[in-house]
């Protein structure tokens, strides 16, 4: 039997109309379902990516069709599209797997996990199935584990959770953007990190690195140990070529051209891994202090000269 998701941001009663019209239609060789977009959840790795509404798994269904999406659905829609591409699953419309830079930090996870960059092992659960899948979230990446707000950017939004009662703390700590969207967290494994960097990639080479600040996981939010350090750039040749690779590597797979990439190396085994790239990136405006604006200044001449 041939099975047919029928994705909405809500459930009523003329969607459900909608359903039985459709199901009465396709008969008895066809099973359709109604889903909601708040029930899906995202699991993504360095060489996997699973998605799921409530615990059944999208490569189940034979056709999935984004029937109704408001705006604050649109990154997830998007992310989803990506997802079902992976796991050959038919969808429509199409078009979300166009959502490109309006996609969230899930979004940009999935197009590096697909692209074979590494990245932290991370679920995506709506915030209505967070404490519901707690469990299970917490047997795949254990505790300590990481929670970032999707839309946040530097160090903020980014909290530790050591035990079941902190994922309560967490959504009753943030509940909604300044325009009413609910805030939506991901969930990452936790990565003791030997060395944590900033590369700024330049099309297709990394042409300045600094150190990132030490992290402090006392509280519930992630903080610096330190406020205000002086930014310090280290020589290009003091940090692993597989690094440097790996960010030149994410910021192609983005179609990002000028782009910070927030990149570690592993306590364990020093393996390189990528957390985030970002468009628009922090420069340093001072010559004595930073090679950055001599960087992007040669490399605006040389695409000028570049037809």
């Amino acid at each position: 039997m041939k099975r047919l998701l029928i994705l909405v941001d809500s459930k009523g009663p003329k969607k459900e109309l909608f359903v039985k019209l459709i199901l009465q239609k396709l008969g008895n060789e066809v099973q359709v379902s109604l889903g909601r977009f708040a029930d899906v959840t995202i699991e993504v790795g360095e060489d996997y990516v699973k998605a799921f509404i409530n615990g059944e798994e999208f490569k189940d269904f034979d056709l999935v069709y984004f029937r109704r999406i408001d705006h604050s659905i649109f990154p997830l829609s998007g992310t989803l599209a990506l997802c079902l591409d992976k796991l050959g699953v038919k969808y429509f419309d199409t078009k979300f797997r166009e959502i490109g830079a309006a996609g969230d930090k899930m979004t940009s996870l999935i197009k590096l996990a697909l692209s074979g960059v590494s990245i932290p092992k991370t679920i995506f659960a709506t915030r209505e199935k967070i404490l519901d899948d707690k469990e299970k979230i917490i047997s795949k990446l254990g505790l300590p584990l990481i929670a970032k707000d999707t839309a946040a950017q530097g160090n903020k939004g980014v909290y530790v959770i050591k035990k079941k009662e902190d994922f309560s703390e967490l959504l009753n700590l943030r509940k909604e953007r300044l325009n009413g969207t609910p805030i939506q967290f991901l969930l990452q494994e936790f990565i003791n990190i030997d060395k944590e960097y900033r590369l700024l990639v330049l099309k297709d080479r990394v042409v300045s690195i600094h150190k990132k600040d030490k992290r402090s996981y006392d509280n519930l939010m992630v903080d610096y140990e330190v406020y205000n350090l002086p930014i310090e750039f280290v020589d290009l040749k003091a940090v692993p070529d597989s690094l440097k690779e790996a960010a030149v590597k994410a910021a192609r797979a983005l179609n990002v051209e000028i782009g910070g990439v927030d990149g570690l190396l592993t306590k364990e085994d020093n393996k390189p891994v990528i957390l985030e790239v970002n468009r628009g990136p922090g420069i340093e405006y001072d010559a004595k202090k930073s090679p950055e604006i001599d960087e992007i200044a040669k490399f605006f001449k040389k695409e000028l000269g570049e037809k």
